[in-house]
């Protein structure tokens, strides 16, 4: 293929991106922030995001603890 088809088609491609907003965002740092400081889930937030941001935070407690950080258990 040469560069001009090349070009062609990288141009002509749609690229998929999904686009957090703020509020699904702001969501996902809470739950990070529940699961590193808090060590527990606010059951009042059942919001997809923030249930995700949720076990990506306790993944960090498990790292954490794993290097020997003693860092607080998050409870799921």
């Amino acid at each position: 293929m040469d560069v001009k088809t090349y070009n062609k088609l990288k141009v002509g491609t749609l690229v998929k991106v999904d686009v957090l907003r703020y509020k699904d965002l702001d969501s996902y740092k809470s739950g990070i922030f529940d699961a590193v400081v808090h060590g527990n889930k606010d059951d009042d937030k059942r919001c997809h995001f923030y249930k995700q941001g949720y076990d990506y935070g306790l993944g960090i407690v498990q790292e954490l603890n794993t290097l020997g950080a003693c860092f607080l258990e998050g409870a799921e």
